[in-house]
Formats: structure tokens, sequence, C-alpha cells
């Protein structure tokens, strides 16, 4: 789906039907329960504001009502700032990661510094999970976590920095502030083939400059002839 420049994003409930049945001793976890710091500096439940709202409309017309799957999306959304889409983006993917087993999320940022901030968050949302129903998970590096039990890994990388593996199978894969990456077409080559039909890619930017990948790719989403179309 081609998303204009004011949307935000979507919200998912997951159902236990792809959780094996000794996962299924609990109920999947759920957009509401986790944690997100507001612009108060307050840690409050993740409720979706009116933009993300109609957007997961469009997106799960049931979502308030019965278990949505996030499966087999390809987004491309031109955004505008401080409408929490990235937030919700990584939350839709957390949740994917460790509901579902044997996923595995990859996130990627422009630069060291936005990457960082962006795990900073899926650590909140971890963290703060109850802890008698947390996964257990372990450190690999600072950016990822890897959830043993699951076989599901989440990690945060940036964009020409860090090696995505080449030839891996990439479940959830999220990719932020796409025209400011050196060499996009490039990375792209290598990222998007790497998910395959029932996985899900989400693309977005705010508005930087023309001629860039973003700015073909979205024109060309817009008469349905691009890449994630």
């Amino acid at each position: 789906m081609v998303v204009g420049d004011w949307v935000d994003s979507a919200a998912s409930i997951f159902s236990s039907e792809f959780m094996p049945p000794e996962l299924n001793i609990r109920q999947a976890f759920r957009l509401a329960q986790l944690i997100i710091l507001n612009k108060n500096r307050k840690l409050v439940p993740f409720n979706l504001n009116p933009v993300q709202q109609w957007y997961m409309d469009i997106l799960f017309p049931a979502w308030s009502t019965e278990p949505i799957t996030l499966r087999g999306l390809r987004e491309i959304v031109l955004k505008a700032r401080q409408l929490g889409f990235s937030t919700l983006i990584l939350a839709l993917f957390f949740l994917d990661t460790i509901n579902t087993p044997n996923t595995t999320t990859v996130c990627v940022s422009h630069k060291a510094e936005a990457t960082e901030r962006l795990f900073q968050k899926v650590v909140l949302f971890y963290e703060m999970l109850p802890a008698d129903l947390r996964p257990k998970t372990k450190y690999a590096n600072r950016r990822e976590y890897v959830f043993p039990d699951l076989h599901s890994t989440f990690f945060v990388g940036t964009a020409g920095s860090d090696n995505f593996g080449t030839g891996s199978t990439i479940n959830n894969l999220h990719l932020s502030e796409v025209p400011l990456w050196k060499h996009a077409d490039d990375l792209m080559v290598g990222l998007l083939p790497a998910v395959p039909d029932e996985g899900n890619i989400f693309v977005e930017s705010t508005a930087r400059g023309v001629g860039n990948w973003f700015h073909a790719e979205y024109t060309a989403a817009m008469v349905g002839d691009s890449v994630l179309t």
C-alpha cells in the first residue's frame, strides 16, 4: 500500500494459531500491553492516536474485534513528523517476533544515533513486559535481542555499516528514513529479496528530496509499479 505524508501506522493483535503447543500456555502479547515513553516523559500504555487508528482501519478493518495476523504486507509511507510511525512499526514487528517462533526481524536506519534511538524503544517494550510472561532473551550485542526459546531475533542496524546476513531470510523488514541512506539502491538489492512473500516490508520516510531511491519508488508505487507493489 502507498500511504501519504500525514498518515502514521497500523496496529495488530496476533493470534496464537502460529504458536507451537508448548507456547500456547499464555495468550499472545498484544499492542496495548506495550509501554512507550510519551512526549511528557511519562511511561504510558501504547494507545493509538487518531491517525494511527485511521491507518489501522485501512490495513486491518476488524482490528478492534478480531485477532489479526501481520503477513505479506508491502508498505511505503511518506510521513509527517511526530506522528509515531517508526514507533508503531517497531511495536508491530516486536510483537510478531515474540509471538511467532522462528521469526527474524530487521530494522535499518540511516545513522548510528538514529539506530540507537530506535533500539531503545524496543528495549523499553521488552523490559516493561510482565516479568513472569517475558520471553527469555540474551543480547548478541547492544542492538539485538535473541530469544533462544523462540528461535527468534530482533536486530536494529545502520544502513551501510552492518551486515544484515546476505542470503538469510528476513521475516519483518523496517526501513527508516531511506532517502538519507548512502547507496540505498545497492543495499535494496540485498535486503528486499531476503523477505519471503509472507514476510512484511515497511519503508518509511519524511520528505527528503527528489531523485533518490525512496522518491522514485514512492512515485512508482502511486501507479502500481514499485518493487514493493
